[in-house]
């Protein structure tokens, strides 16, 4: 990540160096009172404020004024000290899983009771007034500094956080794909450990990632969805059925990737749903299912079964399909629509005409042919069976 510090404090020449330390000398005292008014105010950090962490936190505080006089006449003065307080205290702020609200309120609190203590001084005339504007808007401005080096830690902790987040989300997906399943203890702890609950359904959608342009961090982490998509592997998992309003949500944060919705199943058969998600991908890429931005397993399940596999079924086409190699190429395709749709209908030769687009007496004609040809076969119902798988098999 790149730093960017926040610039640093301009100096005040018209506040004479006797001030601060007259400001310094009540250091003590101004930090009581704002970790007394911060404790008051702001509940979120009494633990920090109360018992063993009391001292360390007056620390921190003293150390944030002390920078702050120190800065007020050298703004080279080191900050080393404060900056490494602010980050720290930016990080709590993530790591609790607070936005920085909380903390830029008690900065702002603190800002104002140290104003408090500049007009005590300009009352008891220790003060001159030509160096009251001036003062304020330097005030004003240490507040913006030392928000701006918490918000600097603030973003560190949330990129080691995300970092963290996706790797957990990434290793219960495929936690949740092992075979044989982990014990279920195994997996609530997981699951536990990234505030997700296991639930009695999943569906696994398999993500076509062309080039590899696709990453984890498209899909925000408050969604309650697993993911991996790293080249290879893309895949999530969502809980229980996947409506379509989810799905076409998914296609837009993740640019309209091409999808393969699985079916839904218990978590112990995840594995399934994503291998077909994962087929109906690689028939699309085939040619052997229409090519779609989004495919779902439920609609095409004879088609997987079909294709499940191509070696068996290109034997099984060879062989019942086999007559049809004595007639020209020219005829074949048409012989073989004829033969799909007669096998689908059983229809007489002017329905077949209709589905067919053709004149019925050549629907005839075709009909003598395949009977030539195929002989009773396709009055068996085994063999009419397998004719038809064979001429779906071969796209016709």
């Amino acid at each position: 990540m790149t730093e960017l510090a926040p610039a640093p404090l301009r100096a005040v020449a018209r506040i004479p160096r006797r001030l601060t330390d007259l400001l310094k000398a009540r250091l003590g005292n101004l930090a009581e009172e704002i970790i007394r008014e911060i404790r008051q105010a702001i509940p979120e950090y009494a633990w920090a404020i109360d018992g063993g962490r009391a001292t360390g936190t007056r620390l921190a505080v003293e150390q944030a004024i002390a920078t702050y006089l120190d800065q007020l006449t050298d703004p080279g003065a080191d900050t080393r000290l404060r900056d490494a307080m602010c980050r720290r205290l930016g990080r709590g702020e993530a790591y609790q899983g607070r936005s920085l609200d909380v903390l830029q309120s008690a900065y702002r609190l603190a800002g104002r009771i140290a104003w408090r203590q500049v007009m005590a001084l300009r009352a008891e005339g220790k003060l001159p007034a030509e160096g009251i504007a001036e003062l304020a808007d330097a005030l004003m401005e240490y507040v913006d500094e030392i928000t701006a080096v918490s918000q600097w830690g603030y973003n560190e902790a949330q990129l080691r956080l995300r970092g963290t987040r996706l790797t957990a989300r990434r290793r219960l997906l495929h936690l949740l794909l092992e075979r044989p399943a982990p014990s279920a203890e195994t997996m609530a702890g997981e699951a536990r450990a990234l505030g997700w609950t296991v639930p009695n359904e999943v569906t696994l959608i398999a993500v076509h990632n062309p080039d590899g342009m696709l990453r984890d961090e498209q899909v925000p982490l408050d969604e309650p969805v697993l993911v991996d998509l790293r080249p290879g592997a893309s895949m999530i998992l969502v809980p229980g059925q996947v409506h379509p309003d989810t799905v076409r949500w998914l296609g837009r944060v993740l640019h309209g990737a091409q999808l393969a919705v699985g079916a839904t199943v218990p978590p112990s058969a995840a594995w399934a749903s994503l291998r077909w998600a994962n087929r109906a991908l690689q028939l699309v890429r085939d040619g052997a299912l229409p090519d779609r931005a989004v495919t779902w397993v439920d609609e095409n399940l004879a088609a997987l079964w079909l294709h499940a596999d191509p070696l068996l079924t290109g034997r099984l086409a060879d062989r019942r399909l086999a007559p049809l190699l004595s007639v020209p190429v020219a005829q074949r395709e048409k012989l073989a629509e004829t033969l799909l749709a007669w096998l689908q209908t059983h229809g007489s030769a002017p329905e077949l005409s209709v589905v067919l687009a053709v004149h019925p007496q050549t629907v005839r004609h075709r009909l003598r042919r395949l009977k030539q040809l195929f002989g009773a076969a396709v009055y068996e119902p085994q063999a009419a069976f397998e004719l038809l798988i064979a001429l779906r098999a071969r796209g016709v």
